[in-house]
């Protein structure tokens, strides 16, 4: 996603006004997390200077992306542990009982399911995204 850097009036944060161009696909397009994600949505980023490992100054082009690893770490995050704390819950409860191992099944899932709940209010967009600079 193709972004220019904007002035802000704060000087230790950079703001990235995101490019929305009708009618050209995106590469959000394409990526299976885009319901998930909150970049698709955005218009704006801001980062501290910190957080950023460029040099940037108003009017630059950038090009934000979520690198591939991420995209990975993501995945085994929301589809697989939930599912395995499930397995794992529905098996230690089969100890006392069918009803009790279907229950503490969906349990695990719910503890999965809120452990990703937790994990994206956690950790701010600006750990998971990647700024480039871009070419205009």
């Amino acid at each position: 996603m193709k972004g220019t850097v904007t002035q802000d009036s704060n000087a230790d944060r950079v703001t990235i006004d995101l490019a929305r161009e009708e009618g050209t696909p995106t590469e959000c397009e394409g990526c299976g997390f885009r319901h998930q994600c909150a970049l698709p949505d955005q218009q704006q980023l801001t980062f501290t200077k910190g957080e950023l490992d460029l040099k940037l100054a108003p009017g630059d082009p950038v090009e934000v992306v979520v690198p591939p690893r991420v995209v990975i770490l993501l995945s085994v995050s929301v589809y697989v542990l939930p599912v395995l704390l499930m397995v794992i819950a529905a098996v230690l409860g089969s100890r006392y009982g069918e009803w009790i191992s279907v229950g503490a099944g969906f349990c695990g899932l719910g503890l999965g399911l809120l452990f990703n709940v937790v994990l994206n209010k956690m950790i701010p967009i600006s750990r998971i995204i990647s700024v480039k600079r871009g070419a205009e």
